[in-house]
């Protein structure tokens, strides 16, 4: 079967070439992060004191036991003088870049999980308007869904998105320019 054969079939089909593709990569991504937490990260128990207002007004001061998982390695797979590659644990609440760390968490889990599912929209309605048979764009777009479902499922799973891939920057001049 030629190239462009195979890129017709999947155009033909691509709600099911949309759906598989996302299933799989939503699988590896939820995978990854199952690795990254049980390989890079120690669980800890934590104690953090907690506040409870009665319908009344009063205030109770109680505690609260809760699982968190901290960073206890890091690997390094790749470093060359220019920058670096490798693995460490990162729980993400905020959006890429840390963006909406200033929202307050109560309104900026559920704006996150909204933008979600209106990207993941947005991007299959293009997806599936597309007008042309392109193999590339059509498995660019099913991954980028796909990773955003992971996301979405992190997030509403666990109010935070499992980061693990580290890249730096290591010669000192780039460092000090991009500074």
């Amino acid at each position: 079967m030629s190239a462009s054969t195979l890129v017709a079939l999947m155009f033909k089909h691509r709600a099911a070439f949309l759906l598989a593709w996302v299933l799989c990569w939503v699988g590896c991504d939820q995978a990854t992060k199952v690795w990254a937490q049980g390989a890079l990260a120690e669980e800890r128990e934590v104690v953090r004191p907690r506040e409870v207002v009665a319908p009344d007004g009063t205030s109770t001061r109680t505690e609260e036991r809760v699982t968190q998982y901290f960073a206890k390695r890091t690997i390094t797979t790749h470093e060359n003088g220019l920058f670096g590659i490798g693995f460490k644990y990162a729980e993400n609440r905020a959006a890429a870049f840390s963006l909406t760390e200033s929202i307050p968490e109560g309104a900026r889990r559920p704006l996150l999980l909204l933008v979600s599912l209106a990207a993941c929209t947005l991007i299959g309605v293009w997806y599936m308007r597309l007008k042309v048979a392109d193999g590339l764009l059509m498995l660019s777009f099913a991954l980028i869904i796909g990773g955003a479902l992971g996301n979405f499922i992190d997030r509403a799973r666990l109010a935070y998105v499992i980061d693990f891939l580290d890249m730096y920057v290591t010669a000192p001049g780039a460092v000090s320019w991009l500074r």
